[in-house]
């Protein structure tokens, strides 16, 4: 049997897409897990990464100094994960997988034989482009971790094709298309009242997020409409600006995020799901998120603006409703022209794809590929 070794900076915990993955593959072969916090995930070895400690002045200073030299290895350097790939002897496994740029020099030089596959979540370049500072320090050495080592891997995974388009014509790096797909939920359809209509947002509170923009939206709407947001509070100031305006909104309830695998069941009491995130960022306007699909598995209508990727999904499979822009009084307009008949139509048409785009279909892309690449090195 195989072994496989994961690599993350995350606690796996609260990491759904890897999470899925090492329950998709820990039956066929030896899984080795190195992370953040601790497994509950049975029949894997799991190692541990300590928690990050605030840097010392001096540290930040030599690392700049190290930016501007342009040493761009020791400038993006963590020790701790530098620590921690240290304690494991890579030339022991067939394949390893991470999603972290940090640990690609490393891998390179000690995997020996061992396949490299990175999930390119993100266009890391570009991650935090809204921060001047991260622009002006990180730019330059993400982008020289993608061409130098991010195109030396065997496999290259990525959550949505315009972050594809982008890797290829940036980096020449071809990247496989594995959709965040979550794991099926058998449920069924609900009923649509006319006079009620239930719309839902769950997620991060951050500012890149414009939460404030569905509060306009349903400000703009009738009474027949209410919307529930399961907050959480990524960004606590923002996340008090939220709750102090929805105070004073009958129709907005904030409530408690629910764990992750009460998500979907708990959406599924809802009518319309809403994401409508401007392209603040390259990432944000090629994004795919979680919660996209976590509407489509709850049987839910599907309410997003004109992103390309997420629009191109909604229009194509009857999901739901793509605004023309991200103005909260033409949204309203939009929503407001939908009968419960047509939101109905569209529930029905998540049902129908509900298999299709559950993780059913990315475990047999991975495997296939891990099983591939497993036979080149064979």
């Amino acid at each position: 049997m195989n072994s496989i070794l994961i690599l993350s900076v995350f606690d796996i915990r609260s990491d759904p897409r890897t999470r899925r993955l090492i329950k998709a593959i820990n039956k066929d072969y030896h899984v080795t897990v190195l992370s953040r916090g601790v497994s509950d995930i049975s029949n894997i070895t799991h190692i541990p990464i300590p928690i990050q400690k605030r840097p010392s002045y001096f540290k930040i200073a030599v690392s700049l100094c190290f930016r501007m030299l342009g040493r761009h290895r020791a400038f993006l350097r963590n020790d701790l994960v530098e620590e921690a790939v240290s304690c494991v002897n890579l030339s022991a496994y067939d394949l390893i997988y991470t999603c972290d740029l940090s640990f690609l020099p490393s891998i390179l030089e000690k995997k020996v034989h061992a396949k490299l596959v990175f999930d390119a979540r993100e266009y890391y370049p570009l991650q935090f482009e809204d921060r001047w500072i991260w622009r002006w320090l990180y730019y330059t050495p993400k982008s020289h971790f993608c061409r130098h080592y991010l195109s030396q891997a065997d496999c290259v995974l990525t959550v949505s094709q315009g972050l594809a388009d982008k890797y290829q014509y940036e980096f020449g790096i071809t990247c496989e298309l594995v959709y965040s797909y979550p794991d099926f939920n058998d449920l069924e359809v609900a009923v649509v009242s006319p006079d009620s209509i239930r719309l839902v947002h769950h997620g991060a509170c951050h500012p890149n997020r414009e939460i404030g923009i569905l509060l306009d939206v349903v400000a703009a709407l009738d009474e027949r409409y209410s919307l529930d947001l399961y907050l959480v509070p990524t960004d606590k100031r923002y996340f008090k600006e939220i709750c102090k305006r929805v105070d004073s909104m009958k129709s907005i309830r904030i409530k408690k995020p629910v764990p992750f695998d009460e998500i979907i069941p708990t959406l599924n009491d809802y009518d319309v799901g809403l994401f409508f995130a401007p392209p603040a960022t390259f990432n944000l306007k090629h994004c795919l998120p979680n919660k996209l699909f976590e509407f489509i598995q709850a049987r839910i209508m599907v309410a997003t603006g004109p992103l390309p990727d997420c629009s191109e999904i909604v229009r194509s499979n009857s999901l739901g409703l793509v605004s023309e822009n991200f103005v909260a009084k033409d949204i309203a307009k939009q929503l407001s022209h939908m009968s419960a008949s047509q939101i109905s139509q569209h529930k029905e048409s998540a049902d129908a794809v509900a298999h299709k785009m559950s993780f059913s279909s990315s475990k047999l892309k991975i495997l296939g590929l891990f099983e591939a690449l497993l036979e080149k090195s064979s």
